[in-house]
Parts: structure tokens; sequence; C-alpha cells
């Protein structure tokens, strides 16, 4: 089927996303509203590269992108990037609280932006990302807070983002495999997850959290 389109316009879209992960009570919320983009070049005579750029709203308060080139006779090697522009930690916690078992309580993430390449089960990319003034709690799988461990973890918790001798923000590597149950938007999410982790917390309770 030859199918050959010069653009495909998405005009305030909405994309309310579940992540359920097993032995977890309530699912992760990932919320993507207002979403306006382009996607070009679909030509699956010509086996060219498909782009597509996304700007939106995260979690209803930071503005985002996402761009994506798909070569269409490699499909399962494509590259993305992307950026999350300024929020409260707090607009975070539908999303990674049901899922790490950290909550978010305080502090302001000046900026997120990250790039990588994906396949069908694994997502590989860098992240860099700016934040202040981070406090958190640590919550057992019903969501109730741990007060000995959440007073240890914001002892050791990064409060800030961590930079370089130069002052830029450290570059973060992420891995993430998605599970063959899962569809390709938790393949992103994960990644993106992953690698925010990796950013806010000590390799000791990186580890625990996430399950690693």
């Amino acid at each position: 089927l030859h199918v050959e389109l010069d653009t495909v316009q998405v005009s305030n879209a909405l994309i309310d996303y579940k992540i359920h992960e097993y032995k977890k009570n309530e699912p992760g919320n990932l919320i993507l509203s207002r979403i306006n983009g382009l996607i070009t070049q679909i030509d699956t005579r010509n086996r060219d590269e498909i782009k597509a750029e996304f700007k939106g709203r995260f979690m209803d308060e930071a503005p985002f992108t996402f761009n994506i080139n798909l070569p269409l006779q490699k499909p399962k090697q494509h590259t993305y990037n992307g950026s999350i522009g300024s929020m409260s930690f707090k607009a975070l916690n539908p999303l990674i609280g049901n899922l790490t078992r950290v909550r978010m309580e305080e502090g302001t993430i000046n900026s997120i932006r990250f790039k990588g390449t994906g396949g069908d089960l694994l997502n590989e990319g860098t992240m860099t990302l700016l934040y202040k003034d981070l406090k958190l709690s640590v919550t057992d799988n019903s969501n109730n807070r741990r007060w000995l461990q959440s007073g240890i973890g914001n002892l050791l918790v990064r409060n800030n983002s961590k930079s370089d001798n130069t002052g830029d923000p450290i570059s973060i590597q992420y891995s993430y495999k998605r599970p063959h149950y899962k569809d390709h938007l938790d393949l992103y999410a994960g990644g993106l997850i992953d690698g925010f982790a990796q950013g806010v917390l000590p390799k000791a309770i990186y580890s625990l959290v996430m399950g690693n």
C-alpha cells in the first residue's frame, strides 16, 4: 500500500496516558496537553525519513517540545530530541509518585533537555537537568510517607542540580528497555523517568526506588 502525504497537522490534542507497574496500587499518569505539531515527508514508496515536530504543555504546567526523525528503511532505528521548561517539582507527582515511591514536596525545575535513539524495545539517550531547592518524601506502596526514609533521603538527595567545573549541567546517560506488552509511548516515558531519577537521586537511593 502506497501512502504519500505532504503534511499532517495536529492541533490542540491531548494525551492522558496511564503507566501501570507490577505491584503498584495506582498507575503513573502522564499528561500532555495543548499539543500542536506537524508530521512531514510521509512517502512509503520512496522510503524517506518522516519528520515530526510537536509542542504543548507537559503535566498541564510546563512548555515542552518533542522532535523525531523516523527513517522508513530502518524504522527501528530513529532519533529524537526535546525539552521541558520551567515547572514545580510537585507537578511531577501524578507521573512519578506511584512509579518510584518518591513524592516531590518542594523545589523548581528550570529546564530539562534530552536527545536519544530509539528502537523497537530499547531507548538510550542523554539528558541535562537544571533544578533547585528540591525536597522529597519516600513512600510505601500505598503512598504513605515513610518518615525515617524521607529524612535520610533529604540529607542525601541533590537539592540542586549538579554542574561541571565551568558551571554547565552534568550530562546524564539513560537507558530503558520497554517490556514487550507495553506500547511505544512507554519507551520514551521510561527513558525520561530513568534519566530524571539519576539526576536527582544518589546512586544508592536510585537503585532502591527504581528497583535496580
